[in-house]
């Protein structure tokens, strides 16, 4: 299932491109406006008693309106990651601790809540659907992935909270 919405949101993601290039060769350009967000991340991993998983970055995400409701765009994140965990625990288990860089890219949906009237609407409220691709520094991670859901709420004019939960895969070498 969450391939089939990946999908559908990468397939949304390239009409939506194609339609504002051509667009803007027409000189329709106007139509659009643009949104950009950046944020601090705090994701940690559930994992066994006695380690933890921690990912702490910086996320940046743009992209245009195509409609009032629907933005769509690409987030680029990259941070540090702290790891102490046991893998290989069916066959082999050992515990690895790893501390190192990691960046993820992908696409990036946002739904708005609330208000549609966007000359009245100041720091809205929107969930977001990403999915993002990506690596480490470190030899011991060959790829990292992330779909989440996050619930992003405007308050007052200048400050925002943001709650995400999601399925996190952390791909590690057999050696």
């Amino acid at each position: 299932m969450l391939i089939i919405i990946g999908v559908v949101v990468i397939a949304a993601l390239f009409i939506y491109a194609g339609r504002f290039i051509a667009d803007l060769f027409s000189g329709d350009s106007e139509y659009y406006t643009y949104w950009w967000d950046l944020s601090t991340q705090f994701i940690t991993l559930n994992t066994e008693p006695g380690g933890h998983s921690n990912f702490t970055g910086l996320k940046f995400s743009t992209g245009f309106v195509a409609n009032r409701l629907a933005q769509f765009g690409l987030s680029a994140e990259a941070g540090k990651l702290d790891l102490n965990l046991f893998y290989n625990k069916n066959s082999a288990p050992a515990r690895t601790s790893l501390q190192g860089i990691y960046w993820l890219l992908g696409a990036t949906v946002r739904w708005l809540l609330g208000n549609v009237d966007t000359e009245q609407a100041i720091n809205n409220s929107y969930v977001y659907f990403e999915l993002l691709g990506g690596a480490s520094d470190r030899k011991e991670v060959e790829k990292i992935a992330v779909a989440r859901v996050d619930f992003n709420a405007g308050i007052e004019e200048h400050i925002r909270f943001d709650i995400h939960y999601g399925a996190f895969y952390l791909g590690l070498n057999e050696d």
